[in-house]
């Protein structure tokens, strides 16, 4: 576990350090730390649940510099969004049904 928590270190480093200067904010030593420990709690929540340790990925901050969206209410309305789809499968379902092209895919 060990392990896995300094590999998610060094990815949590590269993501804040990137999304700072995407968005005009560099990071500070305060901003690693609040995101180590944001990780370090989600990791433990999910350690209730006999999960695997969370972590931000890469592709999220290469869709920040695409978008050129850098509102954190954005993200906020999307985590709200996928707590509903978890707590209400209907709704999962519902949007599991949207077609892939519609969504942006490649068909498969």
């Amino acid at each position: 576990m060990t392990l896995a928590m300094l590999v998610i270190m060094a990815e949590t480093t590269g993501n804040c350090l990137a999304i700072g200067q995407i968005v005009g904010r560099p990071s500070t030593q305060a901003t690693l730390g609040n995101a180590f420990r944001a990780d370090g709690l989600s990791t433990v929540i999910g350690g209730v649940f006999n999960s695997f340790p969370y972590n931000a990925f890469t592709q999220n901050t290469g869709l920040i510099a695409l978008s050129g969206i850098k509102s954190r209410y954005v993200v906020a309305s999307a985590g709200a969004i996928m707590v509903l789809m978890g707590l209400f499968p209907k709704l999962g379902a519902l949007i599991a049904s949207v077609p892939r092209p519609v969504l942006g895919a490649a068909p498969s």
